[in-house]
């Protein structure tokens, strides 16, 4: 969970290890918040709010770190993380943004 524009947003994986993300909307009920019907993960993700922007960490199905923010209505395509050098990881990543600066936490 994080918090993003005055508004409180999840992220889950769903048994079928769909992403599914809601955020609430002005009545304070939760709004869904589709992104593409293809991402998919094995384990928990990341959110964070950094920049003016909602960013999300995910493990890919092939192992590496994908990254994704949220425009004013839709989530942004998905991307490998590390430029030409993608980044492998074990399990979930975790992420925080502090001081003007996202960190984002993985095991290798």
């Amino acid at each position: 969970m994080a918090a993003h524009a005055g508004y409180i947003w999840r992220v889950a994986r769903g048994v079928d290890n769909k992403v599914y993300t809601s955020g609430t909307d002005d009545s304070g009920r939760w709004d869904e918040k589709p992104v593409h019907p293809n991402w998919r993960t094995e384990n928990g993700m990341a959110l964070a709010d950094y920049s003016g922007r909602l960013w999300m960490f995910l493990r890919g199905m092939d192992g590496f770190l994908l990254a994704a923010t949220w425009t004013p209505n839709e989530w942004s395509g998905i991307d490998y993380v590390g430029g030409t050098q993608a980044i492998k990881l074990v399990d979930e990543p975790a992420a925080a943004s502090h001081d003007g600066q996202l960190y984002v936490m993985y095991r290798r």
